[in-house]
């Protein structure tokens, strides 16, 4: 097995650890969605910023029940330091890309999954994994799952997952959202904004 260190993220094999830089939070596994989903056609291409939102069920060949969008020649947005995320506000020279639970509200929200790997074009042409995030649905105190689709942070699906892309680059964001952290679990809708 090898071990890959991109960033602030640490990975081992098919089951990826995602290390927090600040050593806030717990460690989240991630299981069959991997850094080997940049190869192969991404299910669609967008130039400058992307507006995708998935099926409820996919398995494609290349990417274990995942979703690759590919973003060309990002474009830049001004919107001053609020939207951020990791203390890196997006600006006219990036773009903050939201990979967002985009079906109903889960029925077992303390158990669903949302994650995405964001991948980087080289000068060779080829990705490079920059970063790797996850999280899983909200249950209230007693249990339910009220609140709304969408990545309500009160209850519901997972919050949504939020990357800053650099202007003039290519990226490819490879994500998936399940009803569980599970390789087993049945993939839901999600939307890549």
């Amino acid at each position: 097995m090898q071990l890959f260190k991109t960033g602030r993220v640490c990975s081992l094999g098919l089951v990826l650890l995602a290390c927090s830089q600040d050593g806030a939070g717990a460690a989240v596994t991630q299981q069959a969605l991997d850094q080997y989903c940049d190869n192969g056609t991404p299910q669609a291409v967008f130039t400058g910023s992307p507006a995708f939102t998935s099926p409820r069920t996919y398995n494609p060949a290349n990417c274990f029940k995942g979703q690759v969008v590919e973003v060309q020649d990002v474009r830049g947005e001004a919107i001053g330091s609020s939207g951020g995320t990791g203390g890196i506000p997006p600006t006219s020279d990036s773009r903050s890309v939201k990979v967002s639970w985009a079906d109903s509200p889960p029925t077992d929200c303390a158990h669903s999954w949302l994650g995405a790997y964001l991948f980087e074009k080289n000068s060779s042409g080829t990705f490079d994994t920059i970063d790797i995030k996850s999280g899983l649905g909200h249950a209230l105190p007693d249990g339910t799952c009220a609140g709304a689709g969408g990545g309500s942070a009160v209850g519901g699906a997972p919050s949504p997952l939020l990357f800053v892309l650099a202007a003039g680059k290519t990226y490819r964001i490879a994500a998936s959202a399940r009803t569980a952290q599970t390789s087993s679990a049945p993939t839901r809708m999600l939307g890549i904004h």
